[in-house]
Order: C-alpha cells, then sequence, then structure tokens
C-alpha cells in the first residue's frame, strides 16, 4: 500500500459514474473532513469527463486501468455492476490502492477467496 501523510486527506477515486457514484462524491465531498474525491473513472472518457465536470474533480480517467495507475488516488470506491467488482477490485489491489466496494463484493466464493 502506498504510505501517506496523516495531515492531508485521503485521495478517493471512483470506479463508474452512475448515481450511486455521484451520492458517494457529493457525501464525501461534502462531508468529510479526511476525505476527498479527486478522480472518477468510466469505460468511455466522455462520461467520466461529464462526472468530472459535474463534480468539480480535477481527474477524469476513461479505463479503469487509469485509475489504477494513477498517483493522485489512494483509495477507490468501486460502484460498478456486482459481476464486475471482482475483476475491479483486483485490479487496484493489485495496483496498492486500498478499496471500499459496495455489497455484494463479489458473486463467486471462489472470487473472494483469491481476493483475500
Amino acid at each position: 500500500m502506498q504510505q501517506r501523510s496523516s495531515d492531508q486527506p485521503l485521495r478517493w477515486g471512483i470506479a463508474g459514474a452512475g448515481a450511486i457514484a455521484r451520492r458517494f462524491c457529493q457525501d464525501v465531498n461534502g462531508h468529510a473532513s479526511d476525505s476527498r474525491v479527486v478522480a472518477i473513472a468510466a469505460r468511455d472518457q466522455a462520461r467520466a469527463q461529464d462526472f468530472a465536470d459535474e463534480q468539480g474533480l480535477p481527474h477524469a480517467h476513461g479505463s479503469y486501468q487509469a485509475l489504477a495507475e494513477s498517483p493522485e488516488v489512494e483509495a477507490v470506491y468501486v460502484a460498478v455492476i456486482h459481476p464486475e467488482h471482482a475483476a475491479l477490485i483486483e485490479l487496484m489491489l493489485l495496483a496498492g490502492k486500498h478499496v471500499l466496494v459496495e455489497k455484494p463484493a463479489v458473486t463467486r466464493v471462489v472470487d473472494w477467496d483469491r481476493l483475500v
């Protein structure tokens, strides 16, 4: 995992640009003093850019791989449809990101065992 300074807010990225992602972004950026959403990723750059413009985010990525590789992001909220959770969790963990995922985290026990 990345080392971070405790005097700086935790920098979040969101994988997925749907309604739940918007709510998460608004809640974190509107109410959390020690966290800040700074990036969004979607499968399409235009969709990510629209989200970033709407929410005032400095970084928009047109792929989840780009989000995983972003040095600006320390933690990722996975907000895509649940059949895609396992692959994105793995991608983010292997990139050294902290991960928060909505339920169900995975759809198969074998995926959970592999991720743990």
